[in-house]
């Protein structure tokens, strides 16, 4: 158990400095190990998504308090924010009730789903960092801003990945945003949204009990306090590090991060159906 416990604390760092530096909240990293921590505290496989989601958006919520200190120090963008986190909420919430927190969402569900986003994600990402700049939308349509916040939420709640996954990409595509402004939105968003997520997982009631007391709805605190440590120690590295790194290094250790979860999804699918 100490081992795991080991690993939850190094994917705290490395998802806290993921956080500071690229703005995507961590949950690139947080999934990784937080199913094979919960399997080994018992959690039957048809509830893993539910935790891993709950447990990944709480310590996504508490980074981005953290990383948004840092960013909001500089300048808010209060358009982008308010449009794209008021809708990221609602697709949240109701993803989570009616969809992510019931039966119907299974381990192999959650491991398909998060794999195809990735994938999409990865081959854009790929593709853009080959496209010459273009030039920044100046006042960017509230239309797309809403569709933008609608599929950070939906991102968010199927996969536990925070949404800026998903908000920088559909930034950097649309409105030509630059990584680095679309990092400190996306972060800005995370915040908002993860913590009305977390408040909604904190008060469900799960078909198994953790066989734990340090449990609060799907939160099973133990997990969340072992990554929050590393986040801690790391996230101030990534924020400070981001205002030294090119945008295409940023952009490469993105893509980088991207092909790890993907690599891990697609041994999860094949250990499944072998």
């Amino acid at each position: 158990m100490f081992f795991y416990y080991f690993l939850l604390f190094l994917s705290g760092l490395i998802g806290g400095f993921a956080a500071g530096l690229i703005g995507i909240g961590g949950g690139l990293i947080y999934i990784l190990i937080i199913p094979e921590v919960l399997m080994l505290l018992g959690i039957p496989n048809f509830e893993i998504p539910q935790y891993t989601i709950a447990n990944s958006l709480f310590t996504i919520f508490i980074t981005s308090i953290i990383v948004n200190y840092n960013h909001f120090k500089n300048k808010i963008y209060y358009k982008e924010l308010i449009i794209i986190g008021l809708s990221s909420i609602v697709s949240s919430v109701l993803a989570l009730k009616y969809i992510v927190n019931t039966h119907l969402y299974s381990l192999n569900t959650f491991n398909i789903i998060t794999l195809l986003i990735i994938l999409v994600l990865l081959i854009n990402s790929i593709y853009k960092l080959k496209q010459a700049d273009s030039v920044q939308t100046e006042n960017p349509n509230s239309f797309v801003l809403l569709i933008i916040g609608l599929s950070g939420g939906l991102i968010s709640s199927f996969s536990g990945l925070g949404g800026g996954i998903i908000i920088i990409p559909l930034l950097v595509s649309l409105l030509k945003y630059d990584i680095k402004k679309a990092s400190v939105i996306s972060s800005g968003v995370i915040m908002i949204t993860s913590f009305v997520a977390t408040i909604q997982n904190m008060t469900e009631i799960p078909a198994y009990i953790a066989n734990t007391p340090w449990r609060v709805g799907y939160i099973v605190l133990p997990i969340v306090f072992v990554l929050l440590i590393g986040v801690i120690i790391s996230s101030n590295f990534g924020v400070n590090l981001a205002k030294r790194f090119s945008l295409k290094s940023i952009s490469m250790i993105y893509i980088f991060l991207l092909v790890i979860i993907l690599s891990k999804k697609l041994l999860d699918i094949y250990n499944h159906f072998a």
